[in-house]
């Protein structure tokens, strides 16, 4: 079969970071982006690139999906391991970079305001989580023909359970099935990142930070809710993956040799193992090497200065859009062609062609997000927290 055909062809991955990247660039012509340089620029640049993988992930599943109605992992290693090696990576990052804080905190003998980092983290995340679900909330409604199909008050419930980052559970709204469809069911990462946050004051007393009883108390819950997830209990191993980054990142020897190239040709063998070898992310030998390349970037890694540009840079901005708004964008356009054309009928080729118009779309709504909806949130932080 031609691989330009073939909906688990791997030329459709350089397709659409091509599509992204020069999307990128064009916004950063136009609108005068400058990256700025941060202490950790390879992991704000990685960032963008993770949230398009994950995209990826999904604009696979959606060609399957769309024909026996099952949202399951694609039957492809690449695709496969695109979405759960991005979500394990981005548990890294934040892993990372708020125990580096701690550390940082630590070593000057300054105290943290717990409240505001809390205040800053609710910032950063609720209010483009509330959009996307106000668009998710718009779905609904049009699918269902504008129409209350449940009871109001389980309505109301369920629509609770959703707003609250779907702790309780991704119920479906309003009698359309699959609704976590329509996001791309991204919300289940969410609650791990507000664990972990929470969890932060038990692990500050770890290293020497004090806190007050109530944020121990705090902290100490939170680690157990977070421990108690047994049955997706790796997913911690990638927050602990990211602890550990933070320690041996500040290993002068080793930044030295994560600024080699050998370091970044290790990365990219290490990463092309984990494809060929394994169906899925979530193991303990995946971990283990995905940590290894997560430690090398986080210690000064650029992949041969891929991570370091503007325009990576840029997408790294507005990845948190790219990760919440992606499933939407697929929703509504799928949607919009299955009026037309039955699902079946679409090839490889046609869903691939389908996902390539939709990229620019994406990264543009995705930058407007950021600009006008992210930063100005964001900038109300009152202490600053790497974001």
């Amino acid at each position: 079969m031609d691989l330009a055909l073939d909906p688990v062809s791997p030329w459709p991955v350089l397709l659409v970071l091509c599509v992204a990247i020069v999307t990128a660039r064009l916004l950063e012509r136009f609108w005068g982006v400058i990256a700025p340089v941060g202490r950790y620029r390879s992991i704000e640049g990685l960032r963008g690139y993770l949230a398009l993988s994950v995209f990826l992930h999904h604009a696979c599943i959606w060609y399957f999906y769309q024909r026996d109605h099952v949202w399951a992992v694609p039957p492809s290693r690449l695709y496969t391991q695109l979405g759960q090696v991005g979500v394990a990576f981005f548990f890294m990052i934040t892993g990372f970079l708020f125990f580096s804080k701690l550390l940082d905190h630590r070593d000057r003998g300054i105290p943290i305001d717990w409240a505001a980092l809390f205040r800053s983290r609710a910032r950063r995340l609720v209010p483009l989580y509330l959009f996307a679900m106000l668009l998710m909330a718009l779905c609904v409604a049009q699918v269902s023909g504008w129409q209350l199909q449940d009871h109001l008050l389980t309505l109301i419930r369920h629509g609770l359970s959703w707003v609250f980052f779907t702790a309780w559970g991704a119920p479906n709204l309003n009698g359309v099935s699959h609704t976590f469809t329509i996001v791309a069911g991204v919300t289940w990462s969410l609650p791990y990142e507000w664990l972990f946050y929470a969890s932060l004051p038990v692990l500050g007393g770890m290293v020497g930070l004090r806190s007050s009883r109530k944020w121990t108390a705090m902290g100490a819950l939170a680690l157990l809710l977070l421990l108690a997830r047994q049955p997706v209990l790796i997913h911690v191993t990638s927050f602990l993956g990211g602890i550990l980054a933070a320690w041996a990142a500040r290993h002068p020897k080793l930044q030295m040799f994560a600024s080699s190239h050998l370091a970044s040709w290790l990365m990219i063998l290490l990463l092309g193992m984990e494809v060929m070898m394994f169906d899925t992310a979530y193991g303990a030998i995946q971990s283990i090497m995905l940590t290894a390349v997560f430690v090398l970037i986080a210690s000064g890694n650029t992949l041969f200065g891929s991570l370091t540009t503007n325009v990576s840079y840029i997408l790294g901005q507005m990845a948190y859009s790219i990760y919440m708004l992606h499933g939407l964008c697929l929703f509504m356009v799928f949607n919009t062609i299955n009026g037309y054309v039955a699902p079946s009928h679409l090839s490889g080729h046609d869903h691939w062609l389908t996902i390539m118009m939709i990229v620019p779309l994406l990264v543009l709504f995705s930058f407007v997000s950021f600009v006008f909806w992210e930063r100005p949130f964001m900038n109300k932080n009152h202490q600053r927290w790497s974001e």
